[in-house]
């Protein structure tokens, strides 16, 4: 539901993505970009255990642990997607930094200290909240942040109003993410999304004993390790098919599970001790604390998810390392440092380099075929190369142009595809070939129909996607095809 209006405090975030999409609308900026998220979020983590109150030799441990997990398989491929999980690990990440401050106070928190890390926690959930309904699930642990890293009488007035205003945005975040993934006017699409959401399948019949055995069965979070494993058929084609065997892909799972698991084990073992200790004691270090904070919310946003998306492994394995690492940094902290953990970051160490050479094996060939060509990357229908996007650009504008589209102001309903989308971007209200033709549009019986009942002032996308009837209405450029409004 595009309709769905954002607040006032998601604002700022949609105009940076527009400036920056305005400023540089490719492929490969786009790229760019993700790769530099995923930079900062490395910056970030190694800044975390680097404040850790622990022996550098305890912390190298660590970083090698988290960084060289994370490291493993597909991981590395998937964390320079840009998508809206990279500002809100940097930002999950910034509350963590934050929380860390309070534990070096020598007593209470001075009152400037307060309300500076009161504003940069309420900060980081108004980004979170802005870019994913994902940021509303974080509420507990920006309430923790705010616990954690204010101590003392002195800074209550700041964390009180810091942990209002961050509920507030929550809710308030809640309410328009939930117009937002509503589709009004297409029963057809509702369901599919129902099916992969276990919140929205409540509202569509779905008994409570088989919801209950939906939450436990998406909570077991080997699913996301096995998202970062090599298959024979990538989810939607994000990499090309049959780059290795069965038996390959095998393999590449039980080297993951045996690395996740090394790590996870030994961290739930911990986190189940400090939470018990916590509930008895009614207090707690502040990396335990973040650490349970930070696994609720994301087995809690796992409990959810009926059907898995690969790029979901972007946002919950990096959420489980983070709670991983301060669960082995807080027992370590109290003179429990696991004999074993060194033993785990030794094994990192030689598994590293082996799958980075894995992976190149597997895919740089098909990586360097898709580099080397422009528009859409020939067996993965749903890509664009990041190179060569100039000479989609040039036809992409001369096809519209063909059409006379946008030469009587800004048009508007434009059907557009994954490469006509960036040199049209300034168009209003633009669809998607996929939610118009497939395979999202099953409502759809008559493209050309719907698209004049949504007064579009036209189609310009890859020829290859129309249909016979469309397809004689239309007019050719390079490999985009163009279609008037009279002629729809």
């Amino acid at each position: 539901n595009t309709l769905a209006r954002p607040p006032f405090f998601m604002w700022p975030a949609r105009y940076y993505s527009w400036l920056f999409n305005s400023l540089f609308p490719s492929p490969l900026w786009i790229r760019l970009s993700g790769v530099l998220y995923a930079l900062a979020m490395v910056g970030l983590f190694l800044r975390l255990i680097a404040r850790l109150d622990l022996p550098a030799i305890q912390r190298n441990a660590l970083v090698v642990i988290a960084l060289g997990t994370l490291g493993l398989g597909l991981e590395p491929l998937l964390l320079v997607w840009s998508r809206p999980e990279q500002p809100i690990l940097l930002a999950v990440l910034g509350v963590l930094l934050i929380a860390g401050q309070g534990a070096r106070d020598a007593g209470a928190t001075a009152r400037s200290s307060a309300w500076w890390r009161a504003g940069g926690i309420t900060l980081a959930a108004m980004i979170a909240c802005s870019y994913h309904v994902k940021g509303v699930i974080l509420l507990p642990v920006m309430l923790a942040a705010l616990w954690c890293g204010i101590r003392g009488p002195v800074g209550a007035a700041a964390r009180w109003l810091g942990a209002i205003a961050v509920t507030i945005m929550a809710l308030w975040a809640y309410s328009y993410w939930a117009h937002r993934l509503q589709c009004p006017d297409d029963p057809v699409l509702a369901a599919l999304y129902a099916r992969h959401n276990l919140g929205l399948s409540a509202l569509h019949g779905q008994t409570p004993l088989g919801m209950l055995a939906a939450v436990v069965g998406n909570m077991l979070l080997h699913n996301y390790v096995l998202l970062t494993g090599p298959r024979v058929d990538p989810m939607s084609f994000w990499l090309p098919d049959d780059q290795v065997t069965a038996a390959q892909m095998v393999a590449w799972r039980v080297v993951l599970y045996c690395a996740w698991g090394a790590t996870a084990l030994p961290a739930l073992v911990l986190m189940a001790r400090g939470g018990w200790r916590i509930v008895r004691q009614r207090s707690g270090d502040w990396m335990m604390i973040m650490a349970l904070s930070l696994f609720a919310v994301t087995l809690a946003w796992c409990a959810t998810q009926s059907v898995r998306n690969v790029y979901e492994a972007s946002f919950v394995l990096p959420m489980l390392m983070m709670a991983f690492v301060l669960a082995l940094a807080s027992a370590a902290r109290q003179g429990q440092w696991l004999a074993g953990t060194r033993r785990v970051a030794q094994a990192v160490m030689l598994l590293l380099p082996l799958s980075l050479a894995g992976i190149a094996i597997d895919y740089g060939p098909a990586l360097a075929r898709a580099a080397a060509q422009s528009g859409y990357v020939e067996g993965q229908p749903n890509s664009i190369s990041v190179f060569g996007f100039e000479t989609v650009r040039r036809d992409v504008l001369a096809a519209a142009r063909l059409c006379g589209i946008g030469a009587h102001g800004r048009p508007a309903n434009l059907l557009l595809d994954e490469a006509s989308y960036l040199p049209l971007m300034q168009s209003a209200l633009p669809q998607f070939r996929m939610g118009v033709l497939g395979p999202w549009g099953k409502s759809i019986d008559d493209a050309g129909d719907y698209l004049r009942s949504r007064r579009s002032d036209g189609v310009v996308i890859a020829c290859h996607w129309l249909d016979d009837d469309l397809r004689r209405a239309a007019r050719q450029q390079g490999e985009f095809c163009c279609i008037d409004p009279a002629n729809l």
